[in-house]
């Protein structure tokens, strides 16, 4: 059992020391301590403003809207989560539009997307 127990520590992986030229924050709420109302409120006004164009997935805006955070990010040195330096991960996107028309029952016509709803 002991043996058992011993392996299951040589299994970790080790974790690579922060490259970056200053120490690390302590903590997330020690560095959240840090931030002020009016970097706050200048951050906001920049991700909500115009420029992003909304920010819906797979949109222009939205590839504008990543490209700022990363750039934060990278300006804060907050490495990427993985070893390749990528801060991003691929989900796919399926995009699916109601139909456009009418079903007709009983000689009563229902137009979907308004009184009838598809799936």
């Amino acid at each position: 059992m002991v043996a058992t127990a011993l392996s299951c520590n040589s299994s970790q992986k080790t974790i690579k020391e922060n490259a970056s030229e200053e120490p690390p924050i302590a903590s997330e709420i020690t560095y959240a301590e840090t931030i002020t109302e009016a970097e706050l409120k200048d951050h906001l006004y920049i991700y909500a403003s115009d420029e992003y164009e909304g920010r819906e997935t797979g949109q222009p805006g939205q590839k504008k809207a990543i490209a700022y955070l990363k750039a934060e990010y990278e300006k804060l040195s907050i490495p990427a989560a993985t070893e390749d330096g990528n801060y991003f991960q691929e989900v796919p996107l399926e995009i699916s539009k109601l139909p456009i028309g009418k079903l007709s029952l009983n000689n009563t016509d229902f137009i979907i997307g308004e009184h009838v709803l598809t799936f």
